[in-house]
């Protein structure tokens, strides 16, 4: 993944995708990469609201240092 698209006038919120989990369903990821070789920090949402939601300002400020994973559960 590496795109990204803009939400209204804000930040740019990496474009997520699905992920089959064998025997548990699927669930949507969004992810940006960060710099290579960079620790991964996995963000769960709050209840009730989706991870882009809840992470839209935080994917890019992150991204600068990690890869940034975040799942809708």
């Amino acid at each position: 993944m590496g795109g990204n698209m803009r939400v209204g006038g804000g930040p740019r919120v990496p474009v997520g995708r699905f992920v089959e989990l064998p025997s548990r369903g699927r669930t949507f990821v969004r992810e940006h990469q960060g710099p290579h070789g960079a620790a991964t920090v996995v963000l769960l949402h709050g209840w009730g609201a989706t991870a882009a939601l809840n992470w839209l300002p935080s994917f890019g400020p992150l991204a600068d240092r990690f890869r940034v994973l975040a799942m809708d559960h």
